[in-house]
């Protein structure tokens, strides 16, 4: 394969392929829309196209949903036109386009409603959809963070995780129950530079939903003084172009699209350079960085299907690396300032604790003590949990039921 790992600042114009670039074409002519928001909002209808239909295979079944983050100022790019065009094209593919005001309303949204039982005993319950496709629209990315952190919306982040990853649910603690089954979630939202520096933290990486994005700055494109694009005609010739794919993937009846010999063999070669990056990175960015496999993995998915492949080509996987590599860059342009917040000292402080005790490990009451009470309880347990699913240490019960902390050195 002829890509390397390296962060890249440009997309480049390979990344730019069949359906992709049609759609490129077909949006850019008179607008100032940038090719970063093109490209992230273009690649969700393909994946909203895809839907469950058909699956790649990394660490489990990976679909092509993606949550598209658009950072760029006010008025470059034109973010909310774009994504008014991505909520209209996905809404035409009977796909169920939201907001977020609560976690139990968006689990809401892979049911119906129905009518059971006559009479007195006559009530509405939720019906699970299986398959439901939903996009989330969300104007103002950092109004996300922020609900995050109320408590009757804290959930929030939580539940998007899971269904983004693809977990049902079963709530029947309700008085009407939500049953969540084989759900497909995508999401593009917005923010400004400014607006993300001011209010992300590295918790907000640390608990997923941030390294789940996939990020675009937007570059903007000189000014178009009359900004037009025949709506009628574009819509046409791309939901066109998107139900050709879906009748495409339909034919692998939910089943798996499998990476070819040559691409497995050029995929060890490029994750072995991401994981050494990995491993040398501050916290809050290799925390990003371990999410850009499946990252790479979902675009090679929706290049080979997009391009009617039978298999996952390597041609199709390196232009998933060429994506991955710009996500990179735009990891360490996120992360820039999050190792002096003080969750991300707090976690260079246990790591280096842990390090200098290795073998043995530390409990969790005191790291509780070492900290003086600063890092405990909910915010304590998704630290660590974070940091361990990002490999950096290991975690175990102890003989009475207690957390311990492990360092787990890079292999």
């Amino acid at each position: 394969m002829g890509v390397a790992y390296l962060p890249e600042k440009s997309l480049g114009a390979d990344v730019w392929v069949g359906v992709l670039a049609d759609i490129r074409d077909l949006l850019s002519e008179n607008t100032e829309w940038c090719d970063e928001a093109i490209f992230g909002c273009a690649s969700v209808e393909i994946g909203l196209a895809l839907g469950r239909e058909v699956k790649a295979h990394y660490f489990g079944d990976l679909y092509a949903n993606l949550f598209i983050l658009l950072v760029g100022p006010t008025g470059a790019g034109h973010k909310t036109s774009i994504m008014n065009a991505t909520r209209r094209l996905a809404g035409l593919s009977n796909v169920r386009v939201v907001g977020v005001g609560s976690a139990e309303g968006l689990q809401e949204q892979f049911c119906e409603r129905q009518v059971e039982g006559t009479g007195k005993n006559k009530k509405e319950v939720l019906v699970p959809i299986p398959g439901q496709r939903v996009l989330v629209s969300a104007d103002e990315f950092t109004n996300l963070l922020k609900k995050s952190r109320r408590p009757a919306t804290a959930n929030i982040p939580e539940v998007m995780r899971n269904l983004y990853d693809g977990q049902g649910s079963d709530n029947r603690t309700r008085q009407k129950p939500i049953v969540v089954v084989n759900p497909f979630l995508s999401m593009v939202s917005s923010t400004t530079p400014d607006g993300l520096m001011l209010t992300m933290t590295a918790e907000d990486i640390a608990e997923g939903t941030m390294p789940r994005c996939a990020t675009f700055f937007l570059t903007p494109r000189p000014p178009v003084s009359y900004h037009y694009i025949n709506e009628a005609k574009v819509s046409d010739a791309i939901s066109q172009a998107l139900s050709d794919i879906r009748e495409y993937a339909i034919r692998f009846k939910g089943g798996f699209i499998h990476p070819t010999t040559d691409a497995l063999d050029a995929w060890d070669d490029y994750y072995q350079s991401l994981k050494i990056d990995i491993d040398h990175s501050p916290i809050g960015l290799a925390h990003i960085l371990q999410r850009i496999p499946t990252q790479i993995w979902k675009w090679s998915l929706i290049y080979a299907i997009s391009q009617f492949h039978t298999e996952i080509t390597p041609a199709d996987l390196e232009r998933g690396c060429l994506v991955g590599n710009h996500l990179a860059y735009t990891a360490q342009r996120i992360t820039g300032h999050i190792h002096k917040h003080p969750i991300a000292r707090e976690e260079e402080k246990l790591l280096e604790a842990l390090k200098a005790v290795y073998p043995a490990f530390i409990a969790h009451r005191q790291v509780v003590s070492k900290t003086n009470g600063r890092l405990q309880g909910e915010t304590l347990i998704r630290m660590t949990d974070a940091l361990a699913t990002a490999g950096m240490i290991k975690i175990s019960l102890g003989p009475g039921g207690g957390r311990r902390y492990e360092w787990s050195p890079s292999d």
